[in-house]
């Protein structure tokens, strides 16, 4: 933020008055004190600030050291290979959306779920080991371990809903984000982007709830991109039975 003009009148002010005292104390004229101190403030300013841009350049390297350590331990994790186990608890992270889930053998969240017993809806899945859990009670949403670390926060109870039985679309725009994850969907009443879903009829599935009234949808011709499940009181989607394989 500059300086304002009365500020500045100030600082002239003061300037003036601190080198006329100095002039007085070395016993020489103000005017060639004047002379001799000018370039001594332009040497003082640019000492200054080369200083504080060194300070910086220190600060910038750190950051880039710190970042590039951050890279580098991110780029190690791997993905938790598939643990052969009886049950569905420790299915494919690509197979948990739309799974109904409790705590599990590894929970740590104290009662992050709404207590023992509570239930909740997978969401949303991430490659490097983790899904996004909707709990019922409460409507939050939190991310937990589903292999990594050999660790496993939440254990498969039942299939949420039974994409045989699809309600007409009157009844489906009631519903709420959670309830789409998973589902296989075609464009719906309010689509608006061309063919970027492949062209009219073909079918995607829901794949994560995004900000507020929006969903992430992956497309057979493999585009993942967002639409409006009552955001801006849209609905780009219809959910339709999943297609046999």
């Amino acid at each position: 933020m500059s300086l304002t003009q009365e500020q500045k009148d100030a600082f002239k002010a003061i300037f003036i008055e601190t080198v006329t005292n100095f002039a007085q104390q070395v016993g020489q004229a103000t005017e060639k004190v004047f002379l001799q101190i000018l370039p001594l403030t332009v040497v003082a300013g640019t000492e200054y600030l080369k200083s504080y841009e060194e300070d910086l350049k220190t600060k910038l390297e750190d950051c880039k050291t710190k970042s590039q350590k951050i890279i580098g331990a991110l780029s190690t994790v791997k993905e938790p290979e598939k643990v052969e186990k009886t049950g569905d608890k420790h299915l494919p992270l690509g197979e948990l959306l739309g799974k109904r889930v409790q705590r599990g053998e590894d929970w740590k969240w104290d009662d992050q779920d709404g207590g023992i017993g509570s239930f909740g809806k997978v969401v949303g899945v991430k490659g490097n080991g983790w899904v996004k859990v909707q709990w019922e009670s409460s409507r939050n949403e939190n991310r937990y371990r589903w292999g990594v670390d050999k660790a496993y926060d939440v254990k498969v109870v039942e299939i949420v809903d039974d994409l045989g039985d699809i309600p007409p679309l009157e009844e489906q725009i009631k519903k709420p984000t959670s309830w789409v994850i998973g589902k296989s969907v075609v464009r719906g009443r309010d689509w608006k982007w061309k063919d970027q879903d492949g062209g009219e009829g073909q079918i995607g599935e829901v794949i994560d709830v995004c900000d507020e009234g929006w969903v992430e949808v992956k497309w057979k011709n493999g585009t993942v991109c967002q639409y409006r499940w009552g955001g801006e009181n849209a609905f780009d989607l219809k959910v339709v039975p999943k297609p046999k394989e």
